[in-house]
């Protein structure tokens, strides 16, 4: 875990937090910055074997970088937050969905021999598979050298976590690397890891943390705070993470605190340390009490760190030489000298982060996928992998919030989804999706985007891949849905003739109502500028008999509603009103004045309907004509939206204008609210329907197998261009383009050396990192000035620190008495 080289470093309580929130072969000094392979253990292993594997000092960095910020991205609530350095929301997201492939890179939580030599040979095939791939990868010479960095870098961290996170160092008769002892050796040896993910009942020792985990929680900031809210809401799948667990107990725990830390004297008033007792040696401080916990004397901690150390860095030197001889024996000597001479200044130093960030990249996947801890009956070895890249087109609402499942040959897996899984509900709960997917969750299958994904085990190659929408097959219900407003806007035609028999106060002579609907099949058989005659008869008797005529023409727009909905554009042409036969008698005269009002439907989309009317005509006889003339621009849904044109026809009397107003208006009401219900609900069901459509422009898969002899399978990329509503799938048989394979050793013989540390101590660590100003004192008078003095974090005095207005507290009474430093008590 990293303090300032964070970019957070001026605030020093919180660089300290970060450097020990969980200690993975981490710092001797938790507020020194990096790069700094003297302080930073993972970052200095590295380098010193990249040196001696005659890598360059740019690509040396790079190594180093990502072998060192496995731990951040795994453990490190600063880093995520680290905006200086690209963190905050997108991070975090992308912190949320890798974890479970980061924890399975640290040789943690495997309790017998068969899982540890599991373990060793998926982190070596994994390499050389990756790097099998990414060398064959049509991209940038250097997004390929990125990638291979990061493939080494994740796995000479989880090779150099083997020896301080195992019992390999217990019994001097293996005091050598994993790579010097036989294979047939190793597996009449019983070995096993720290427990750390694992409950401590499962295992046989635990690694250890030790967490300034509630000083550090309590002095996030505020937008930190708020951000560990959302995370660990109760619907956050993150909810149970031990993040979200150290901020349940900093709320609420009463914090236990060791008085000293390797020499160092710490205020127990403070509440600076929670101590969880663990065998790893991560570092020369931890040592000791490591040493006790595998059954040493504490006096023999710094032999312990030095020999892990020494074996770390013989190791990763051994396997950068075993990765030369294997790339030079499979014709690779080109890519793999620019990636030993090609990278990033040390300037530069936290800038090569799309391999962690880039969800078409994650080439440490490689490594990580796969049950873990593996079971006793699974074998890698046998199994392979795919890994699927998906493409979705990049035009409008390409895409869609739905699973998208993959089938393996009949197989069904997993959706492709990097979002975070919601916590499984509790008996009788709902289940929680709507934090996780929203807030937390990265949203997969987006306009535009390429995403890759690991599936499997397989038991062989792959020879065909479907993918499945699964949202709800809903085109059953939304045909049913459309008729619904059919048969909606037929009833209310039905029932408006009474409507306008009930109206009085107006003065005006009903005549007679009259409407047509033009249905969505005949508005999709319209090719642009072609129209559709309509007309209207409106047979009053006595009180006359007209006739409205005009027209619906297709144009050749189109768009889409709010929701999704795809939508084609209509004009509605009223053209006359045609007098078939005059009143009997109109107020003492021979002629009728007859006026017009209307209205223009487009259903399925949710719109107010056009109203209109017209004047009132003078001297109207029988066989006369009168132009209306009003074109009207109407949008409906496509496959689904029809047209509707309702008139009424009254004789002028003594009415006003405002009355004629109140009549239309009084008609447009009622055939709203008669059909606005059916409406909504075809709006909102068609909407969802769309809103789950996803078009899948291609996909690309690969397949691998992490066997002493590593086989990695290339296929043709799949081109589909094509849209998957709910319950949609495409189907594509493989064309295998390209077959790679590479025998992966895993013992060697080479010139590393065997020793490399031989004295290292706190205070030799302080004098090279903070020079020659004092060692204890040093970092004494540094913790002192940031747990006490920062004036960022100043607290009321004799006030504990809390989180959110609530305490940690000591346990009451006196604090701690100071063991002798040879019987420290295991709770200490």
């Amino acid at each position: 875990m990293r303090g300032p080289k964070s970019g957070l470093g001026r605030l020093g309580l919180l660089a300290f937090g970060a450097g020990i929130i969980s200690t993975r072969f981490g710092g001797e000094d938790p507020l020194a910055s990096a790069p700094n392979g003297d302080n930073w253990h993972h970052e200095g292993l590295t380098r010193r074997a990249a040196q001696a594997a005659g890598w360059s000092q740019t690509a040396e960095n790079a190594l180093a970088f990502h072998a060192d910020y496995v731990d951040s991205y795994l453990y490190n609530p600063l880093w995520w937050l680290d905006i200086t350095n690209g963190g905050g929301w997108d991070r975090l997201r992308v912190v949320m969905s890798s974890q479970a492939d980061l924890v399975n890179v640290h040789f943690d939580d495997l309790f017998d021999t068969e899982s540890v030599l599991a373990m060793w040979r998926r982190y070596l095939s994994g390499t050389v598979a990756g790097l099998l791939w990414v060398e064959h990868q049509d991209i940038p010479a250097r997004d390929k050298v990125s990638m291979a960095h990061n493939l080494v870098g994740v796995s000479l961290h989880a090779i150099q976590d083997f020896y301080s996170h195992s019992n390999w160092i217990n019994d001097e008769k293996r005091r050598t690397t994993f790579f010097n002892i036989a294979d047939a050796q190793r597996r009449r040896t019983e070995l096993w890891t720290g427990s750390y993910e694992t409950p401590e009942r499962f295992g046989v020792h635990h690694h250890g943390k030790y967490l300034f985990a509630c000083t550090v929680l309590n002095n996030v900031g505020t937008v930190g705070r708020g951000m560990l809210r959302v995370m660990c809401h109760a619907a956050s799948p993150f909810a149970k993470s031990a993040i979200c667990q150290w901020v349940k107990e900093c709320n609420e725990a009463e914090a236990i605190n060791p008085d000293e830390v390797a020499g160092i004297d710490l205020d127990p008033t403070n509440g600076v340390l929670w101590v969880k007792p663990g065998i790893n040696v991560d570092s020369t401080w931890q040592a000791p009490l490591g040493a006790q916990e595998r059954g040493f004397d504490r006096s023999e901690g710094l032999v312990l760190f030095r020999l892990a150390y020494n074996l770390a860095y013989r190791t990763s030197c051994e396997w950068l030489h075993i990765l030369d001889h294997i790339m030079e024996a499979n014709d690779l000597q080109s890519f793999w000298d620019e990636v030993k001479t090609t990278g990033i200044a040390t300037g530069d130093y936290l800038g090569d982060r799309a391999p962690y960030e880039d969800f078409n990249q994650l080439p440490y996947r490689f490594l990580s996928t796969g049950q873990y801890p593996p079971t006793p009956s699974q074998r890698d070895t046998d199994q392979w992998y795919v890994r699927l890249t998906v493409a979705t087109a990049d035009e409008s609402n390409a895409g869609t919030d739905a699973d998208i499942v993959p089938f393996i040959d009949g197989r069904r897996f997993g959706s492709l989804d990097h979002a975070p899984r919601p916590p499984r509900p509790e008996p009788g709960e709902r289940p929680h999706r709507g934090v996780a997917r929203s807030i937390l969750g990265i949203n997969d299958h987006e306009r535009g985007d390429v995403r890759s994904y690991m599936i499997g085990p397989l038991n062989e190659p792959p020879s065909r891949i479907e993918l499945l929408n699964d949202a709800p097959s809903v085109g059953d219900l939304i045909v049913a849905a459309a008729e619904g407003i059919w048969d909606a806007v037929v009833g209310a035609f039905e029932a408006v003739g009474d409507f306008f028999l009930s109206l009085i106060g107006f003065h005006a002579d009903f005549v007679d109502e009259g409407h047509v609907a033009v249905s969505a099949a005949a508005l999709e058989g319209l090719a642009p500028g072609e129209s559709s005659d309509w007309s209207i008869r409106c047979n009053g008797g006595s009180e006359g008999d007209y006739r409205v005529t005009g027209h619906v023409r297709a144009t050749n727009r189109s768009g889409t509603l709010p929701n999704g909905v795809a939508t084609r554009t209509y004009e509605v042409h009223v053209d006359e009103l045609i007098c078939l036969e005059e009143s009997d008698w109109d107020r003492f005269t021979s002629s009728d004045e007859p006026f017009v009002l209307g209205l223009v439907m487009g259903h399925g989309g949710g719109a107010e309907p056009i109203r209109w009317r017209t004047g009132p005509f003078s001297g109207v006889d029988t066989g006369d004509r009168r132009s209306i003339n009003r074109d009207f621009q109407v949008t409906v849904p496509r496959q689904y939206g029809f047209i509707s044109v309702a008139v009424a026809v009254y004789e002028s009397d003594d009415e006003s204008s405002s009355d004629r107003d109140g009549l239309l208006d009084a008609f447009a009401d009622t055939l709203t609210q008669a059909v606005g219900e059916s409406e909504d609900g075809f709006v909102v069901l068609l909407g969802e329907w769309i809103a789950s459509g996803w078009k899948l422009d291609w996909f690309e898969a690969v397949a691998f197998r992490r066997a002493e002899t590593v086989d990695v399978r290339f296929y043709e990329r799949a081109p589909v261009g094509q849209w998957l509503r709910g319950g949609d799938r495409i189907s594509r048989q493989l064309t295998e383009t390209h077959r790679k394979t590479a025998f992966v050793p895993d013992m060697v013989t080479c010139d590393c050396p065997s020793r490399l540390v031989t004295e290292i101590d706190i205070p030799e660590v302080a004098e090279r990192t903070f020079g020659p100003l004092g060692g204890r004192d040093r970092i004494r008078e540094r913790l002192r000035k940031a747990l006490v003095e920062a004036p960022e974090h100043r607290r009321a005095p004799g006030k504990p620190p809390g989180i959110g207005g609530r305490t940690v507290r000591r346990v009451p009474g006196k604090p701690p008495k100071r063991a002798p430093r040879h019987r420290r008590r295991r709770n200490a």
